[in-house]
């Protein structure tokens, strides 16, 4: 009879770095040059505990550790104002709450009262593995609109050179994404203040501003393979759904789709 578990046969559970926009509070202003800044002007949220220091280094440029409450908790958690993202694949949906439980609807199928969710699986300049960005309500609307407007101004340009059949898109920069002016969003007794996501473009778009942002050489081809590794992930959404748990929904394809 053994005298314990074999637990060095048992395999690690994979921690999956996810991120969420959050809201600032306008009354904060106070905190705009401090490191509780994010709590005025809004922006990214990595909770260090969805960061396992045995995998890598949790080190990421531009973010900053410190506390915020969520759900009522005190929580620590890396945040940062802006951060440049490789956007490798996205997905939206529209969440309605029926028979006590949130469910998910294509992003065709929307109807009055349901909420916006999306999911970006992202590279962050600075940053090796594959992370994912959660927005959800109007501002959900606003990382799909801000891509298209990159796509728009930036890809022309970038494409001038390229040869027949060889034309970028997004996965091929580091975006610099970061939280607008607080807006006024809803109607009525729905409305409530925002933290817009804002894509940060020079006033004149240029090729060697694109060349800034470029991913690289080592690191396009990595984006490529990651954007295959996700149409499953991606295309989940396009039917209705039970809403998962956080973990799961954030789970890199096969895993989100097996548990779909």
């Amino acid at each position: 009879m053994p005298t314990d578990f074999d637990w060095g046969e048992v395999p690690k559970r994979k921690v999956i770095p996810w991120m969420q926009w959050t809201h600032g509070n306008p009354d904060l202003e106070e905190l705009q040059n401090t490191p509780s800044a994010i709590k005025y002007t809004g922006g990214f949220l990595l909770e260090l505990k969805n960061l396992d220091p045995e995998e890598y280094d949790i080190h990421i440029p531009g973010f900053t550790k410190t506390q915020v409450r969520l759900d009522g908790k005190p929580v620590d958690v890396l945040a940062a104002q802006q951060a440049e993202l490789c956007v490798l694949s996205y997905r939206l949906r529209f969440t309605k709450t029926e028979n006590g439980q949130k469910v998910g609807y294509g992003r065709n199928e929307y109807a009055e009262g349901m909420k916006g969710h999306l999911q970006a699986a992202v590279f962050i300049k600075g940053f090796e593995p594959v992370v994912y960005l959660t927005v959800t309500g109007t501002v959900s609307r606003d990382f799909e609109e801000q891509l298209k407007h990159f796509r728009k101004l930036g890809l022309p340009v970038a494409n001038q050179t390229a040869p027949a059949g060889k034309q970028l898109d997004v996965n091929a920069f580091y975006l610099p994404f970061g939280a607008g002016a607080h807006e006024t969003r809803g109607k009525g007794t729905q409305q409530k203040q925002v933290s817009p996501l804002k894509l940060n473009l020079p006033a004149t778009m240029t090729r060697e501003w694109l060349l800034r942002q470029y991913v690289g050489q080592a690191m396009l081809p990595r984006t490529y393979t990651e954007q295959k590794t996700h149409e499953k992930w991606r295309a989940a959404w396009e039917k209705p759904t039970p809403d998962l748990p956080e973990a799961l929904a954030e789970a890199p394809a096969e895993e989100a789709v097996a548990a779909a």
